[in-house]
């Protein structure tokens, strides 16, 4: 994970079993100056949005092995 705090960070989910799962993620708001703040979520490389709470929680479907970088910034 890196991370511009109070601005945005970016974070690299896998999912390391050999089974398809939803991988859930919390980040600690509070310690990367996002509390508080409108947030979004985006995969950099598709460019598409992904789900994010306003509590930091994000779950991303990922196959076995697979992975994705996530972009999460205030709006």
């Amino acid at each position: 994970m890196f991370s511009h705090p109070g601005k945005d960070v970016l974070a690299f989910v896998s999912n390391l079993s050999r089974e398809q799962q939803t991988v859930e993620v919390k980040l600690n708001l509070a310690k990367l100056g996002l509390n508080g703040k409108a947030l979004k979520a985006v995969d950099p490389l598709t460019e598409k949005p992904v789900a994010i709470s306003a509590d930091g929680k994000i779950a991303v479907p990922l196959a076995s092995e697979d992975w994705v970088y996530l972009w999460i910034s205030s709006k």
